[in-house]
């Protein structure tokens, strides 16, 4: 277990924000003030969380209940999500070069060879996730710990995080070694919390937002941006709106007033657009 921030390194702690959030504190950095996980699961533990299980645990204890199911909720996401990337996209004579770090089952990398004409490429630190996106005939690799791997393609003009930088255990190591592979001017787009936005600030430690262990690093749009540091410069911030299915949507609300989930089989087909807690962010490698 370590207790060093994993945004700057620092030890110092400025406050306890939760104390106790299944045997785990939720405290301040005193040197960046980003709130996150203390003490810190090891990288070896971290990498245990996402197994095949991760994507489909009918416990709801770590992950996904069913992540195939919501197969066609989640490519709503995406292509919502890559609808406003696109306004920011730089007008090329060649398909765009997107890589997608956290690619899951490469739901996203289909919606964007497919729908948006992009030559794409994933990274997991999944196995499992991995050899899923590979069957759909893209290239995946393996990323390690701290989310780094060999990119299948070089310089790519598009890295997308979604859902992926409040897992890392060291971000500025990953950050430092991001931007060693993007060229001045590609973009970064990324989805995670926002611990001011209404939801979030409203249902307390209570929100879907904290997820313990597996979520590291809570972070504010200021403290993102002081994560990211001077190699990545924000061009967009908006809300993010996720699709998910009703019978999920029911769920997540049951887990929040502390209720035990029941099944809710008649609503699993009808799509609900919900606000989350998180924002999309894009930012321009400097």
């Amino acid at each position: 277990m370590r207790h060093s921030c994993p945004v700057c390194g620092g030890k110092e702690i400025a406050h306890v924000v939760y104390r106790d959030v299944k045997g785990f504190d939720l405290v301040r950095c005193g040197s960046c003030k980003v709130v996150h996980l203390s003490p810190l699961p090891s990288e070896e533990n971290i990498r245990c969380i996402y197994s095949q299980s991760y994507f489909r645990d009918s416990l709801e204890k770590h992950g996904y209940l069913d992540y195939d199911q919501e197969h066609a909720f989640i490519n709503a996401t995406y292509r919502r999500r890559f609808r406003r990337i696109s306004t920011l996209l730089r007008p090329r004579d060649r398909p765009l070069r997107m890589h997608e770090i956290g690619c899951a089952m490469g739901f996203g990398l289909d919606v964007g060879a497919r729908q948006f004409g992009w030559d794409v490429s994933g990274s997991d630190i999944s196995a499992y996730a991995v050899e899923r996106s590979g069957a759909l005939g893209y290239p995946a690799v393996q990323s390690d710990s701290l989310g780094r791997c060999d990119l299948p393609f070089r310089r790519p003009d598009l890295i997308c995080l979604f859902d992926v930088i409040e897992h890392l255990p060291r971000v500025h190591s990953f950050r430092d070694w991001l931007s060693g592979q993007m060229a001045p001017g590609a973009l970064l787009a990324m989805t995670t919390m926002d611990m001011d936005s209404f939801w979030n600030r409203f249902l307390g430690r209570r929100s879907p937002s904290i997820k313990v262990p597996e979520h590291l690093t809570y972070f504010t749009t200021q403290t993102l941006k002081v994560a990211m540091g001077s190699m990545f410069r924000l061009v967009y911030a908006s809300a993010d709106i996720q699709t998910v299915s009703a019978s999920l949507l029911a769920r997540r609300i049951l887990n929040v007033l502390g209720l035990r989930p029941s099944q809710w089989g008649a609503l699993r087909s009808l799509p609900t657009v919900i606000p989350n807690g998180m924002k999309l962010y894009v930012f321009e490698r400097t």
